[in-house]
């Protein structure tokens, strides 16, 4: 199945129910206002095809000659030429090549099928449901990510909500019988820029657990709010304001005015 037969299957996929984890607001803001693109995801999204879909990449993508000025009569000519093909950064290349050259990364995708599409229903809440692969096989599946580094990426990946997206995927593996019920879920980190450092990672046990009790209160969260009409903001109700314990030591000493 090709994305855009995935993309038009009538479920709840990650994408869309990690926004209800921001507000119910955004996530029924998006029905109507999908998310931008952004260079971010596009380079991320031509790392996925040069690492996962090598042929489509060569097929569909031309890297950028060093020296290429598009703006000048040759530069243009030479845009012209390609027939639509998509203009690369030579990172993107660097970017798979460390993938596929990386002794853990390779091994761990070999035998893999990749672009694997998932179809379940939720079994508490009667929710049809997807997830998009990148690369499974059934002892485990594997997530892609690119980054702007390894030394940061557990904090990224926390703040990201990565384990609710791998706990989504690993369990609608397993329900639609892509993956073994005892598979591994592993992430393939990459910098997206030089040294192009590569790091593979898994998830334990106690990851997925917080990730599916992370899924299982959004399906919850999202079941109450379509079945109520309701969508409220990140803040419903008035709170109140307490300044932070830094800023409030900026203020430790009271003089008289």
């Amino acid at each position: 199945m090709n994305f855009a037969a995935y993309r038009a299957l009538p479920a709840m996929n990650w994408s869309r129910l990690k926004d209800i984890h921001t507000s119910p607001k955004l996530f029924k803001y998006r029905e109507d206002h999908p998310r931008p693109d952004t260079p971010a995801l596009s380079n991320g999204r031509l790392i996925h095809m040069a690492v996962l879909e090598p042929e489509r990449f060569a097929a569909e993508c031309v890297i950028r000659p060093p020296g290429i000025d598009l703006r000048n009569k040759e530069g243009k000519a030479w845009k012209a030429s390609l027939e639509g093909r998509s203009i690369v950064d030579q990172a993107v290349l660097d970017c798979a090549d460390a993938v596929l050259t990386d002794p853990e990364a390779s091994a761990l995708l070999a035998g893999c099928k990749t672009e694997v599409t998932a179809e379940w229903v939720d079994q508490l809440t009667g929710v049809s449901c997807k997830a998009r692969l990148d690369a499974a096989k059934s002892v485990a599946f594997i997530d892609l990510k690119s980054c702007r580094g390894l030394k940061q990426f557990h904090r990224d990946a926390e703040n990201m909500l990565y384990h609710g997206q791998v706990a989504w995927y690993h369990d609608g593996a397993i329900a639609a019988g892509l993956i073994a019920p005892d598979a591994n879920a592993y992430l393939i980190a990459v910098e997206s820029a030089e040294p192009f450092d590569v790091m593979v990672i898994r998830a334990t046990r106690g990851t997925l657990d917080k990730g599916r009790c992370l899924c299982r209160s959004l399906l919850g969260l999202w079941q109450q709010c379509d079945e109520t009409g309701l969508w409220p903001g990140m803040s419903p109700t008035t709170t109140d304001w307490e300044l932070s314990a830094y800023a409030a030591g900026s203020y430790s000493k009271v003089e008289d005015i």
